[in-house]
């Protein structure tokens, strides 16, 4: 690193390990987001925010959904075209800056998450430090219901609101970033991004992604099977068999209370047979 003119200080190769971390995905609070604001003002003081807030023009939650992980549902019906979110926290870094913010972090998970939630558009690294970083991606277009600023359907409460990362993320724009990211996130013999060749000293290229799928699945949650469902949208979705088994141990005690309502039916039957007196043959 030292003497190289094209890196900073703190360059890429130094985030690291994300994979093997398996640091908890934390559901932060206003003090933990207070973190990654406070550290956002120490680089641009002239820029700072109100630390401790957010953008969001709704009530909603952060739930954890089994393939997308955390994810951002409404708790009120949203009207077509309603204003979702302001953008509070929508912070934007050049290179040194960014490096100079993720070294004031003060371990690698929030290290990790900056890198996961992290992305680039219009020529800069963008990322949001509150919990707009949880709006997720619709693999499906027919799944989407959401822009960055409002919604494009009327949204039920009890909703997932779901984006189209394609509209706003660049790829192949910042080689560094890319590099940084894909490094931080990269898994032993993972498939899930194309190796890049090898570099003028014969070492291998990190490999980087090309495209919003690609992105997608550094840092994914791990899944184990899945299988296809349809959603009320007539959407396919992938579930997991983690999703399966919590809605069989769900369907137990249902099953269980039926067993002995059947149990109990049998008994009174029995009983009133008795009463009556025995069968007579012949």
């Amino acid at each position: 690193m030292d003497g190289d003119p094209e890196l900073p200080k703190n360059g890429w190769r130094k985030v690291e390990g994300c994979v093997a971390s398996n640091y908890p995905r934390t559901i932060y609070n206003k003090d933990e987001w207070a973190v990654f604001q406070s550290s956002y003002n120490e680089i641009y003081p002239e820029d700072a925010g109100v630390v401790g807030t957010d953008g969001f023009l709704f009530d909603y939650e952060v739930q954890n959904h089994p393939i997308r992980g955390r994810t951002i549902v409404t708790k009120q019906d949203l009207p077509r075209g309603a204003r979702v979110w302001r953008g509070d926290w929508h912070c934007s870094f050049d290179e040194v800056e960014f490096m100079s913010f993720l070294e004031l972090l003060p371990s690698l998970a929030y290290q990790c998450e900056i890198l996961l939630w992290a992305y680039v558009s219009n020529g800069h690294v963008s990322v949001e430090l509150d919990p707009g970083s949880f709006f997720n991606h619709a693999d499906d277009k027919k799944m989407v219901n959401v822009s960055p600023s409002s919604t494009k359907r009327f949204i039920q409460a009890g909703e997932e609101l779901l984006m189209d990362y394609s509209t706003f993320i660049s790829y192949d724009a910042l080689p560094w970033f890319d590099k940084l990211r894909a490094n931080a996130w990269k898994e032993t013999n993972s498939g899930s991004v194309r190796s890049s060749p090898k570099n003028e000293n014969g070492e291998g290229a990190v490999a980087v992604y090309h495209n919003t799928k690609e992105y997608n699945l550094l840092g994914a949650p791990k899944q184990s099977k899945s299988k296809k469902v349809s959603t009320k949208d007539g959407v396919e979705e992938t579930t997991t068999n983690q999703a399966l088994h919590i809605s069989l141990f769900s369907f137990t005690p249902l099953m269980g209370t039926i067993g002995i309502a059947v149990s109990v039916a049998v008994l009174v039957w029995r009983a009133i047979i008795r009463k009556k007196g025995p069968y007579k043959t012949g």
